[in-house]
């Protein structure tokens, strides 16, 4: 039986992958192949190449060490009340330029750590998934240089360029499918162990700003998204560590969610006597 683990997307909360992974391997689960999508891909990638979930806790504690230092900045409060000065500059600057961050900035600690690889280097066979910024199909990713197929899975669209890869214009591969059960399926998973970042919020804030409101609707469309694709290809076993405290840019919360991550998905498994 072919055994799959497929990883989410989510940005900083993407840090909860390590804790589940962890908590994963302990049980005995150990996959056949992975299927990563933006931060999911990014951490894919790393328990492929190293093969082993505590040589991938202690890694991503030295990444995470090193990214905060490298990426120093704090987002998490982006939707808060500006000067009418600065909304006017923000909204001049977003409409003269195709991303609102050059990728260099965010992407330079991943390029430090996957330069050198190639798919083929992986111990464990990995695939992840961009968006057609043209055709909005999913591009599945499994060959060349793992850095390309990576920062292509991770291009959040608006916020950095898109990546020219294989005669395509690629964006976040999360743009339309955040959690690719389906891509799973169709690369012959028979059981299927997805992680899910993508937790209901509850009782959310009125929105005061127009940013909130736009981050509003495009949480409503990635919940309806994500509930399309879930029908679409069920996983086995659906790990939905809670996430939603942290934000999609909250990288100072990252040893706190490895850990907590780790717990909650020890208790799952325990809980539900859950074999995996």
């Amino acid at each position: 039986m072919r055994k799959a683990l497929v990883l989410g997307g989510g940005g900083a909360k993407g840090a909860a992958h390590v804790g589940v992974i962890r908590a994963l391997e302990k049980a005995g689960f150990r996959p056949d192949f992975i299927v990563g999508v933006s931060i999911g891909a990014v951490v894919g990638a790393g328990y492929a190449l190293l093969g082993d979930a505590s040589l991938l806790w202690q890694y991503s504690i030295k990444v995470y060490k090193k990214a905060l230092k490298f990426f120093p900045f704090d987002f998490s409060d982006l939707d808060r009340k500006y000067s009418l000065f600065f909304a006017k500059l923000g909204c001049w600057y977003m409409s003269s330029r195709i991303s609102a961050l050059p990728s260099w900035i965010y992407f330079g600690i991943f390029r430090h750590y996957l330069k050198r690889f190639r798919f083929e280097d992986l111990k464990i066979p990995f695939c992840c998934i961009a968006c057609d910024l043209n055709s909005g199909e999913d591009v599945f990713l499994s060959s060349g240089r793992l850095l390309e197929a990576v920062e292509a899975s991770m291009s959040i669209p608006g916020i950095f360029p898109p990546i020219k890869l294989q005669g395509r214009l690629l964006v976040d591969g999360g743009t339309l499918n955040n959690l690719p059960v389906s891509a799973a399926r169709k690369l012959g998973a028979e059981y299927v162990v997805a992680v899910d970042l993508m937790e209901k919020q509850h009782n959310p804030r009125k929105p005061e700003t127009s940013n909130q409101i736009l981050s509003v609707i495009n949480k409503a469309i990635m919940e309806k998204l994500s509930n399309l694709r879930r029908e679409e290809a069920k996983a086995d076993l659906l790990i939905t560590p809670p996430v939603s405290h942290v934000g999609t840019l909250e990288f100072r919360k990252s040893f706190e969610l490895m850990e907590s991550s780790y717990t909650y998905t020890k208790g799952l498994l325990k809980k539900r006597e859950i074999r995996v």
